[in-house]
């Protein structure tokens, strides 16, 4: 028995559709060396590709490939140096994206991790400004939305598909006497 109604159904109703594929779509935060690359590639179904801007991403898909015989595949990537000519970073992005086109291009790709999303993100403002200091914040619009539509694109494009985003994780620094002057407050944010 359905309850749509003709009226609901012009104004955007639907009944959703079970996925015949389960998933896991998360994103994941945690201290340096806690272990989220082992964990995300550990227990995530394979076959998996791993886009990292992150040292030791290879050694920990090595090391798990030896112990489980998963499949997985690593794009290494790197973010330039600061004081580089902004076309630099941003073909470093435009690298980026071809390898994140392949790895949404891939229906044999089980689970897709980003290792850390706080690099890509890192990446995606040094390719809109050429710094990642002494931008107003109102100038991230159009960033927040290039990123915001990848995570949705992967989402809405890849319903067969996991995905894991780590963040790296920073010290939380607020402003306790009114005084102008952060201080840790002993708490952790996503970086």
């Amino acid at each position: 028995m359905t309850i749509l109604n003709a009226g609901m159904t012009t104004a955007g109703f639907s009944t959703p559709e079970l996925s015949t594929t389960p998933r896991v779509f998360c994103m994941t935060t945690g201290p340096e060396k806690c272990g989220k690359t082992d964990w995300a590639l550990r227990h995530a179904p394979g076959p998996i590709a791993v886009l990292s801007l992150d040292t030791g991403t290879n050694d920990i898909a090595a090391k798990l490939i030896k112990e489980t015989g998963k499949q997985i595949t690593v794009w290494n990537g790197e973010i330039p140096p600061p004081g580089l000519a902004k076309k630099e970073y941003d073909d470093s992005w435009k690298g980026l994206l071809m390898a994140h086109r392949g790895v949404m291009g891939n229906p044999d790709i089980r689970t897709y991790v980003w290792d850390t999303a706080t690099e890509v993100w890192e990446l995606k403002r040094l390719a809109a400004f050429g710094k990642l200091t002494q931008v107003m914040p109102h100038h991230y619009g159009p960033v927040n939305t290039a990123f915001r539509d990848m995570v949705k694109d992967i989402y809405k494009r890849r319903p067969d598909i996991n995905f894991i985003a780590i963040h790296k994780q920073k010290k939380q620094y607020v402003d306790k006497k009114g005084d102008g002057k952060d201080c840790w407050n002993g708490k952790y944010e996503r970086a």
